[in-house]
């Protein structure tokens, strides 16, 4: 009875080690399987984001050169603007100082004429 436990448990003992061994196997094939799965998922979140990268860099470059054509632009226009405007300061300034010498002109025939009529008044 002895022989037949020991074999029985040897036995078993073999049993339970050879299903260890395929447990033990099954959990690598599925770690295998799950480390290249999740290796080609990387790749290809990898590969995703890469062409996004150059894809927004492409973005960034055209919106660059777009608006340093844009600020060109606005630069060349107030260029012209502040030009016209000092045109027509400089052209207000000249008008308005023809009217004062105008005026003082005429003011100060104004004063003579005045003045001889007054002498004309008050001799007669």
């Amino acid at each position: 009875a002895v022989v037949s436990t020991q074999s029985t448990g040897k036995s078993d003992l073999a049993q339970l080690q050879k299903s260890s061994n395929e447990v033990n196997k099954r959990i690598k094939s599925d770690a295998l399987k799950q480390e290249v799965s999740d290796s080609k998922t990387s790749e290809s979140k990898c590969d995703r984001l890469k062409q996004s990268i150059t894809q927004l860099r492409a973005q960034l470059t055209q919106a660059v050169a777009e608006h340093r054509q844009s600020e060109q632009s606005l630069r060349g226009l107030k260029i012209k603007t502040e030009s016209a405007l000092e045109t027509w300061i400089a052209k207000y300034d000249a008008d308005m100082g023809e009217r004062q010498e105008e005026f003082e002109q005429i003011d100060a025939v104004y004063k003579i004429e005045k003045q001889q009529l007054e002498d004309l008044e008050t001799r007669f």
